[in-house]
């Protein structure tokens, strides 16, 4: 199988998760722990690769990034792990601040 080919199965499996969260009005609870850990890991993935840690974690809120710390330390990626809360520290002072809910 060629890395493309890999690539291909990846975004096909996780897409199918991502879309069960998305079209149900359950959201995350709508998913099973392995399927929020699959799909926040590609959320994580697609968005950090497109514009950095902030764009995932406005676009997909408190809930994917904890589902995302979970499924890295599940799977041994601690220093990426680390590398994602060193990102939300960043952010974590404006927790209650309207602009971050507005994003």
């Amino acid at each position: 199988m060629s890395k493309q080919d890999i690539n291909d199965v990846w975004y096909e499996y996780a897409l199918t998760f991502v879309g069960k969260k998305n079209e149900s009005a359950q959201g995350w609870a709508a998913l099973t722990t392995n399927e929020q850990e699959v799909a926040a890991l590609w959320l994580l993935e697609v968005d950090v690769f497109n514009g950095g840690f902030v764009p995932f974690f406005c676009n997909w809120g408190e809930e994917a990034y904890v589902y995302a710390l979970q499924v890295l330390h599940t799977i041994g990626a601690t220093q990426v792990m680390d590398i994602i809360k060193s990102a939300y520290g960043c952010i974590a002072h404006l927790e209650e601040d309207e602009r971050l809910t507005g994003l």
